[in-house]
């Protein structure tokens, strides 16, 4: 009986602290039509650097600029998007993922959870948990490399942040939680990292993305996911390490894949054209090159000499151990995608000891909404459209509603901040604020940013329309809850 206890709490541990710990599979993808996301991407990037650049009202900083970036990407909430909305072509299915043939005993995290979906991103496959890795884990990378700096000097601080990412693979991001160690997630977490300085500092011939004049920062180019990705974000063509006896579970489908013939004779396919160069270019980050063995070309070329009757016996087995966990498999994608769910559903699927996190956040942007409906929409839309030389009066007339007001006259515009009135309960722990600016157009002012401000001890969120906007209640409740609670 004490037994099954222990079972019963570890199993809660790995699933709680393996939260961030989701697989993914682009084997399966690698030969499939996607359409390239880069766009979408890209855009929702920029619009967050160009939002934190005009809104700049502080001294030169470049780490808590480099920060705020971090901050508005790095919760799982792009990953959580891409999913979502519907803006970017995905594909996920577990029950034919190299992972269908996977039991408890394999990995317990990629039994019972779904997988990361799979997205075209600069012509390459890559897991949606990607997304994660690079502003996340790129952001912890970014910050212990600055901590060590002045110290350590640049070469010493960048291996040590790099340190930090070989240990999550190995342990509670990875080979612990999930017996998968993976390659692509450690080039996603560097060149998250590269990104983060290029925003402050120049490279080589390329200029930086953000220019300072003085305090003042502007966007001097355009961010490009292109820049980043390559073939090595891929676990195809940069396979994980699989322990085992996961990687006995794995290699089965694989080996089943290369009795397919559209795969067999394009194989060229599951290996990149630039392998010896990526190989050296992330030398330093210490991949695992036992994973080298799960690359399909190399699992085919090694299964093609076994005999036809060992062949053919040894698959029999492995559709056998399909068809036994089949029907045990759940729609990964419906647990990866909440879209479709009414918001007291997606309350109850997260964990029981997380479920009055989520209801106080549920009340806190309740009270920001009413607040948004009863007065702050209000005074907006007093000041929208009005000509540039009825503002004092206006301004006047409601100024003891806002905290504070200031005026930018170097780009013409004006900004405006009222704190939400939380009730007691709320404000023992958290508190938001309302911002919006406006631009003057041909004499006309037009609202030109609109958004929240949310800290909770040392947690800071600010919302980006088109991603977590300020109507967005998923947004907001999964943003502003603690990590251990995100289900997802």
């Amino acid at each position: 009986m004490q037994s099954m206890w222990f079972i019963a709490i570890l199993f809660m541990f790995f699933n709680s602290i393996g939260a961030r710990a989701y697989e993914t599979d682009q084997f399966s993808y690698v030969m499939i039509s996607m359409q390239d996301g880069q766009g979408e991407l890209d855009k929702i990037i920029n619009q967050g650097i160009e939002q934190t650049a005009r809104n700049w009202n502080e001294k030169r900083d470049d780490n808590k600029f480099a920060m705020r970036i971090v901050r508005l990407f790095s919760s799982r909430q792009l990953e959580r998007w891409v999913n979502s909305s519907g803006k970017i072509e995905i594909a996920n299915d577990k029950a034919n993922s190299i992972f269908r043939s996977t039991g408890l005993l394999q990995s317990i995290i990629i039994r019972t959870k779904g997988l990361a979906s799979t997205l075209n991103l600069c012509g390459v496959k890559i897991g949606a948990d990607k997304m994660s890795h690079f502003f996340g884990v790129g952001g912890i990378y970014y910050y212990l490399y600055n901590k060590h700096l002045a110290k350590h000097g640049p070469v010493d601080s960048e291996l040590h942040a790099i340190k930090h990412g070989l240990f999550t693979e190995k342990t509670y991001w990875g080979e612990l939680t999930t017996n998968v160690f993976s390659n692509a997630d450690l080039v996603a977490n560097y060149e998250g990292y590269r990104f983060l300085r290029d925003l402050n500092e120049n490279s080589g011939d390329t200029k930086s993305i953000i220019h300072w004049d003085g305090d003042k920062p502007t966007v001097a180019r355009k961010f490009n996911f292109c820049n980043y990705v390559n073939d090595y974000w891929s676990e195809a063509l940069n396979p994980s390490y699989y322990q085992k006896p996961l990687a006995r579970r794995v290699k089965g489908i694989l080996r089943s894949y290369c009795e397919e013939p559209a795969i067999a004779s394009h194989l060229e396919l599951f290996r990149s054209s630039q392998d010896a160069l990526l190989k050296q270019r992330y030398s330093h980050l210490k991949l695992k090159t036992k994973a080298e063995q799960f690359r399909l070309d190399r699992v085919c070329n090694e299964f093609s000499k076994w005999p036809k009757n060992k062949r053919e016996k040894y698959l029999a087995k492995v559709r056998r151990q399909e068809e036994k966990l089949a029907l045990k498999i759940k729609d990964s994608e419906g647990q990866n995608n909440d879209s479709g769910l009414e918001m007291a559903d997606w309350q109850n699927s997260t964990a029981r000891f997380c479920r009055d996190n989520v209801r106080d956040a549920r009340a806190e942007f309740l009270q920001m909404q009413e607040f948004i409906q009863a007065e702050w929409g209000t005074m907006l839309s007093q000041i929208e459209s009005s000509s540039v030389a009825a503002l004092p009066v206006i301004l006047s007339q409601i100024k003891q509603q806002f905290q504070s007001v200031a005026i930018d006259s170097r780009n013409n515009r004006i900004c405006l901040l009222a704190s939400v009135p939380l009730n007691e309960d709320a404000r023992k722990k958290v508190s938001i604020e309302m911002h919006a600016c406006f631009e003057n157009h041909q004499d006309k002012l037009l609202l030109s940013d609109h958004y929240y401000f949310f800290r909770k001890g040392r947690m800071e969120r600010t919302s980006l329309e088109g991603l977590h906007g300020i109507n967005n209640e998923k947004a907001y409740v999964f943003r502003t809850i603690p990590m251990l609670c995100r289900w997802y």
